[in-house]
């Protein structure tokens, strides 16, 4: 929103880089008790995804403080940020039974997910669409390049068991053709023209995130199988 590129701006970023690995090292302990008991061990992942929310907190904190005209909409993201934090918390905090963990989980989402609605009605931040486009472009392109280390993975273990045959030719070919085929479609269209306006940014930016938390849960069912 604001393109501010100082040493606290900086800092804070590398601290929320931090709270992402945390989050990632926590991942398997989640899986892990989902497979053996009845508790979810979400500690790490939470503690994780804490560090990574907080620096974004004072970053909004900050512009409300530096930009008074869209002060009431940064107060807005400082107060869906805190409360979905609090209860994220609190689900670290409690032991419950995995369903009922999952079911608690739905709030503190939601309120993730309304948060930028909420605020933006209240005046809206400075935004601008070729920005936007280029940014979720580059989280595209970590995306496809997921496409194509799990394609180098899963050919090297072909030719470990196997040596180089057929088989392995052709999850190779498969597996660079559908992520280039991928990455030509998504980069075809000048994407800042379908972002008008705030309306269109949000739909945009919504849409992202439910695609590559489908394509998300898809690969890890593939990886589970």
């Amino acid at each position: 929103a604001y393109a501010t590129d100082d040493w606290l701006f900086r800092l804070l970023t590398m601290a929320q880089m931090v709270g992402v690995v945390i989050f990632a090292l926590g991942l398997p302990d989640v899986f892990k008790s989902m497979d053996e008991g009845n508790i979810l061990d979400n500690r790490v992942v939470v503690f994780g995804y804490m560090i990574m929310r907080l620096p974004l907190v004072a970053l909004w904190l900050r512009a409300a403080r530096h930009d008074a005209a869209r002060r009431p909409t940064a107060l807005t993201y400082v107060k869906t940020l805190l409360a979905a934090q609090a209860l994220w918390t609190v689900i670290m905090i409690v032991d419950l039974p995995i369903a009922a963990t999952f079911a608690a989980m739905s709030v503190p989402f939601a309120i993730e997910l309304l948060g930028p609605y909420l605020a933006e009605r209240k005046g809206g931040t400075p935004w601008h669409p070729h920005h936007i486009a280029e940014r979720y472009g580059l989280l595209t392109i970590i995306a496809l390049g997921e496409g194509v280390i799990g394609t180098v993975a899963s050919v090297s273990a072909l030719v470990e068991a196997a040596g180089w045959n057929l088989d392995a030719i052709l999850v190779a070919g498969a597996g660079i053709g559908l992520t280039f085929a991928l990455w030509w479609i998504y980069f075809w269209p000048p994407h800042h023209y379908a972002i008008g306006n705030l309306r269109q940014s949000l739909a945009y930016g919504y849409g992202h995130y439910f695609i590559f938390a489908a394509a998300g849960a898809f690969s890890a069912g593939i990886e589970v199988e």
